[in-house]
């Protein structure tokens, strides 16, 4: 009978036997079970390209596996009576007989295939004469050194040799490449290897740590505190792996005195000999060159409570390996986010080893490891680890999944991405090899996890987040922003993110309190017209992004879930957009993991109902969506709260609703006015309409208030009827709701001359209730430029323009209030007034970059002939413009232009209107909001139609009392406004903003 027809069970067959099998096809249903469907399709493709081109000449390389990554047992001719790893042995309760001295005559047998076969099948791809090197993992490491160098010293061709070891593998490699006597090892890479040791194998003498305790729940006999009293305090080189703590700054754990004081305790002379080793251990080598995982929550210190451990995790490692103990000094290292059992078994990674050995160097990692300047710390105590998998259960219950999982997180079962085929190719080709056809890729998988929790907690590499064009930051966005100390809000309010549609901003965050790297702020474009395509568009490049630039994980929410989208439509928008993603903009199949984070336990239980139908609907044949739940929100580390802001506070103030509206002429005389609302709260929505309207309608409300004709009286029904006429029924009713929010209103140039602060819903005029602010909806606006580096202690610099024209008494007067006003807060000033008030010097003390606050008190200029050459008209007639303002640095960040129709970015001529009072809906007139704003200022603030004086003295007076004592420059306008109403006067709703009313003035509270 031959051996492909016997029913010999797989693990307990040699390493090539199963290498054999794999290339054949025979056995698959076993060995699937054996290696999962993914691992299996993957590595039998691998074993019979490596078939057909393995060749006995290449550069020699062995590969080590990790801490219990090797079998133990007695050698068989043709089958192994294997004892580690073997289910039927561990229930028996045969583990006890690892235990040493008694158990010396059992013998490594071969590697875990599971986590080194495709780095190995790998390398013989590539060109490299690559083999396995099991080991007894038990022994001490300075043996197993030894043992290495004779096998190489016994290969009679006296070739050099390159060793590629994983976790306590690398450590074996290092200690024979430093004690070797002929110089054969010319070059090592170790993947995770704990160089200053680790906290494992303190977990593992505990009995805490998981693999341990996953064994000891199938153990019928043993408890895992049985398994670390009997076996694994009699290895060697588990105590050699205890932390150094020199790097630590904890207890030294080769004192047994430092140990609590129990059972469990282990051998002062196995410490004692564990010390002694550790002392031989060679120092750092340029020939050996390290690959370390990272950002995976690790244990990286302990505390004693005198009868348990407390032990600290952070994201600074592997998983299992702290970063600071596997990389040395002086030596090469790369990084990537990976577990530790993972790292043999990434494509990325086994792509850089093969650049390792060839070269000495790689691109495909990064060379610096982001470290979080104070990262979270979550404690956790031996109690707590016990808990993990408490009860007895029979193996035979277990699901091949639980069974590859069980040595977790030493060995990985996950096959993360394949090799990229450049890497493996290129060598073998130059030996003179024959092209040979590239087999079937095997299915990728990409793993979709549902994580309730917030995503500040997230631990992934990148956070992204959806931004809405002209919208702050909200909901996920503003947790975030509170973390990043407002980073978000202020690139918002300098246009340096406009939030086009697809349009992707990164920012580090390396040096703040969130486990990831980068925030990537993707761009929803106009949330009137987010939808599925476009939900698709920016998930797409989403994942470009991320590809390219080698983040292999990231965290996100679903987007639009804010504005009413059903959770399931967002959810199948967003993932359909990200596997479209994957397929087209990930070819080297970096992106594996996205994280889908829902705080609100509602809409996560949504989620959850939804995921799995909508992940088998968008999956197909080449791509594998695997589903899992976090429930991120029992675990998340207890954090400080963030450090208050303006941004933070500005956040808690509530969110605004936003007004879209664009106007579009219907014919010689009539207007399109389409409007979209996007309110805010917990059952936020989109409400879109259009209406259609007559020109004479509409002049018909505007004009009185224009020609001053308008009364306070008048005002409620002018805004009332603005309301009936431009906004459809939807709209106004959803504006009603919102009363209590203030408002934004986003409009282009043809609305800009619509009077909204006149606006009125049901009773309330918004610019009287929560306060209104305006948006101006155009890409020609430049990035904002303003001074933010003053301090706390320097004054405010005000730059105050007074009557240049000599013809405004009540500017005068309105300047010379301001001054005694702002001289008593401690505000410097610098005055020009009247004849000294000229372009010139005003454009030179802007250009100083010194102020933070314009004020205008002057007339403002428009010619309908020439619409650019508006602007403010200066001494000698001169005229400021915005263009002025293009070539400066910083501006003031905010211009207040208290002068005749500044706010205005379209008029009208009339034959009999000054150039000063230009009104109507003829021509198109650029205005001095719209230039200031294109010419990069923040906050620009102006009256719409003439101003009386005293309005404009009261309003100014209440404007900077407010301002000066750290109020929002929305709710100064808000309280200035209401000043001008008790007086009464209509030219409250004549003040218009543009900008952030969430903005304030740097250095006030």
């Amino acid at each position: 009978m031959s051996r492909s027809t016997l029913a010999l069970p797989v693990h307990r067959l040699h390493d090539e036997e199963v290498e054999r099998l794999l290339a054949t096809g025979e056995r698959r249903a076993e060995l699937t079970a054996l290696f999962g469907d993914q691992g299996y399709r993957e590595l039998s493709a691998l074993a019979r390209r490596a078939a057909a081109k393995r060749r006995a000449d290449g550069p020699r390389v062995y590969v080590l596996p990790g801490l219990m990554g090797s079998r133990i047992g007695s050698r068989g001719l043709l089958l192994d009576d294997v004892l580690w790893v073997d289910l039927i042995e561990i229930a028996a309760g045969h583990l006890t007989r690892l235990a040493l001295p008694a158990g010396s005559r059992l013998v490594a047998l071969g590697a875990m295939l599971l986590n080194t076969l495709k780095l190995k099948l790998s390398l013989q791809i590539a060109g490299f004469d690559a083999q396995l090197h099991p080991y007894d993992w038990r022994a001490s490491v300075s043996a197993l050194a030894d043992a290495l160098n004779q096998r190489i010293a016994a290969e009679a061709d006296g070739a050099p040799v390159m060793l590629v070891g994983h976790s306590l593998g690398g450590v074996v490699a290092r200690l024979a490449l430093g004690r070797q006597r002929s110089e054969r090892i010319t070059r090592i890479v170790q993947l995770g290897a704990p160089n200053h040791g680790s906290f494992a194998p303190v977990l593992a003498l505990r009995g805490v740590y998981p693999t341990v305790r996953k064994l000891a729940a199938i153990d019928r006999r043993h408890t895992a505190e049985d398994l670390a009293r009997i076996v694994f305090r009699t290895l060697p080189a588990l105590h050699e792996l205890l932390p150094d703590p020199g790097l630590t700054g904890g207890a030294d754990l080769f004192d047994a005195t430092s140990w609590p004081d129990d059972p469990l305790r282990p051998d002062p002379q196995q410490l004692l000999a564990a010390r002694q080793e550790r002392a031989r251990w060679p120092g750092s080598d340029d020939r050996c060159l390290v690959i370390a995982g990272v950002r995976q929550e690790t244990v990286t210190s302990l505390a004693s409570t005198g009868s348990e451990f407390d032990f600290g995790l952070t994201p600074l490692g592997d998983g299992t390996v702290p970063l600071a103990l596997a990389v040395r000094p002086g030596e090469p290292a790369w990084f990537v986010g990976e577990k530790h059992g993972g790292l043999p078994n990434n494509g990325r990674v086994i792509a850089a080893v093969v650049d390792l050995l060839r070269t000495g160097a790689t691109r495909r990692l990064a060379t610096s490891a982001t470290r979080s300047r104070n990262p979270v710390v979550r404690q956790v105590s031996e109690t707590v680890l016990r808990r993990v998998a408490p009860h007895k259960v029979k193996w035979q219950h277990l699901s091949p999944d639980a069974r590859r999982r069980l040595l977790e997180p030493v060995v990985s079962p996950e096959f993360h991405g394949t090799v990229h085929p450049a890497a493996l190719e290129r060598a073998f080709a130059a030996r003179g090899a024959a092209a040979q056809p590239a087999p079937a890729r095997p299915r990728r998988t990409l793993e979709v996890r549902l994580v309730r929790g917030s995503i500040t907690d997230a631990n992934s590499r990148a956070l992204v987040l959806g931004v809405f064009h002209n919208v702050d930051p909200s909901g996920p966005a503003a947790a975030i922003d509170a973390e990043l100390g407002g980073a978000i809000r202020e690139f918002t309010l300098r246009r340096m993110f406009a939030a086009q549609l697809g349009q992707v901003f990164m920012l580090p965050v390396a040096r703040s309190r969130l486990l990831a790297e980068f925030v990537l702020c993707a761009g929803l474009g106009d949330f009137d017209d987010f939808g599925a395509e476009a939900t698709a568009f920016v998930a797409e490049n989403i994942v470009r992004t991320l590809a390219r630039t080698q983040v292999e994980d990231f965290a996100t929410v679903l987007f639009g879930a804010g504005s009413g989208v059903p959770v399931a439509m967002a959810l199948e928008q967003q993932l359909r957009g990200f596997v479209a993603g994957v397929k087209h903009a990930d070819p080297d199949e970096v992106v594996r993991r996205i994280s889908i984070c829902e705080i609100d336990p509602r809409k996560y239980a949504a989620l959850v109902r939804a995921a799995r139908g909508i992940a088998a609907r968008v999956q197909d044949t080449d791509l594998a969506l695997l589903v899992d739940e976090v429930d991120a929100s029992a675990t998340a580390p207890w954090k400080n709260p963030a450090r208050a802001t303006a941004s933070s506070r500005n956040a808690a103030a509530g969110d605004p609703a936003y007004l879209l509206v664009a106007m579009t002429a219907a014919g010689r005389n009539a207007y399109e006015c389409r409007s979209s609302l996007l309110t805010a709260g917990a059952k936020a929505a989109v409400l879109s309409g259009a209406v259609t309207l007559h020109r004479e309608d509409l002049l018909q409300h505007i004009e009185p208030l224009e020609t001053g004709m308008a009364t306070t009286r008048d005002l409620a029904r002018i805004g009332t009827a603005l309301a009936r006429t431009l906004l459809p029924a939807s709209v106004r009713e959803g504006l009603e709701a919102m009363v209590a929010r203030p408002l934004v209103i986003v409009h282009d140039r043809e609305a800009s001359r619509v009077p909204w602060e006149v606006l009125r819903v049901g009773t309330t005029h918004p610019a009287l209730g929560a306060g209104l602010s305006r948006r101006y909806a155009s890409d020609a606006l430049s990035v904002a430029r303003w001074r933010d580096d003053r301090g706390a202690s320097d004054p405010l610099r005000v730059l105050l323009i007074v009557d240049p024209t000599l013809d405004l008494p009540g500017a005068t007067a309105e300047g010379e209030a301001l001054q005694q006003l702002l001289g008593r807060k401690s505000v410097t000033l610098d005055v020009l007034t009247g004849r000294d008030a000229t372009r010139a010097r005003i454009v030179a003390a802007l250009g100083t970059g010194a102020f933070d606050v314009l004020h205008f008190a002057g007339h403002a200029f428009f010619d309908a002939r020439e619409p650019e050459q508006g602007g403010l008209l200066c001494a000698g007639k001169e005229v400021l413009r915005g263009a002025d303002l293009a070539s400066l640095g910083n501006l003031p960040a905010l211009v207040f232009c208290n002068a005749c129709e500044a706010a205005r970015v379209r008029k009208r001529t009339r034959a009999s209107a000054s150039p000063t009072r230009q009104f109507g809906l003829r021509r198109t007139m650029t205005g001095i909001a719209e230039a200031f704003l294109t010419g990069g200022v923040a906050n620009f603030l102006g009256t719409h139609w003439p101003v009386g004086d005293d309005a404009a003295f009261a309003f100014s007076q209440s404007l900077y009392g407010s301002l000066l004592t750290g109020d929002r420059l929305g709710d100064a306008v808000l309280t200035a406004r209401r000043r001008l109403e008790a007086i009464p006067t209509v030219d409250w709703a004549d003040y218009v903003h543009y900008g952030s009313p969430e903005f304030r003035l740097a250095g006030f509270p």
